[in-house]
């Protein structure tokens, strides 16, 4: 937690500067750039009223030439930025909230990038899978509105293909954050590409 203390600062002070007053509507708050669906098109009416009912919108996009998928969800989650920012960076405790990590083990820190190694267990007959990523979590200001961005890269070590991600966390109103999570994971194994998908499809919501 130590690490996140002067981003969390930063973000704060982002937060409260006057020119970036968030207006009443909560979607307004949210980047331009980033106020689309999983998919990449405009959020529609329907979307923001799933989103006003906290209800997760998901969707497994093609990739060119792989047949294995990329995941898009994105949610309302009641608590701030600053909060969502603070429990992302929790790896040691991480398993307490992602789907299917069973064990974390946080390698090396250094400012805002970790290497973090993560054990897996899956479903649907799966074997167990492990690796370890470099995650980088830092704070930006995204067409003007303070954001945070948490982006991970595959270091090689592990039994896994590939995989790699981001969270990207925006105010929604004044109490509460927007969270669009992006990851794409080639288990490897022998394992049907219709099982690998399955899982994440599983995993989004």
């Amino acid at each position: 937690m130590r690490r996140l203390v002067p981003a969390l600062f930063l973000f704060a002070a982002m937060v409260a500067a006057p020119a970036l007053a968030i207006d009443p509507s909560p979607e307004d708050a949210v980047p331009l750039s980033l106020k689309k669906g999983p998919t990449g098109e405009s959020l529609t009416a329907a979307d923001l009223k799933a989103l006003k009912k906290m209800d997760v919108l998901w969707a497994l996009i093609e990739i060119p030439d792989n047949p294995v998928k990329k995941g898009v969800a994105i949610a309302v989650i009641d608590a701030p930025p600053t909060k969502v920012f603070a429990t992302l960076g929790d790896y040691e405790n991480i398993k307490d909230f992602m789907p299917y990590v069973a064990k974390t083990k946080v390698d090396a820190v250094e400012d805002t990038v970790s290497t973090v190694s993560f054990w897996l267990e899956f479903p649907l007959g799966l074997a167990g899978r492990n690796y370890q990523l470099k995650l980088t979590d830092t704070p930006k200001q995204i067409d003007g509105v303070p954001c945070f961005v948490s982006e991970w890269v595959y270091t090689g070590k592990g039994n896994i293909i590939d995989t790699t991600g981001q969270w990207e966390i925006t105010p929604w109103g004044k109490e509460q954050s927007l969270a669009r999570y992006t990851v794409f994971t080639d288990p490897g194994g022998s394992f049907p590409t219709w099982i690998k998908n399955k899982a994440a499809g599983t995993a989004l919501p």
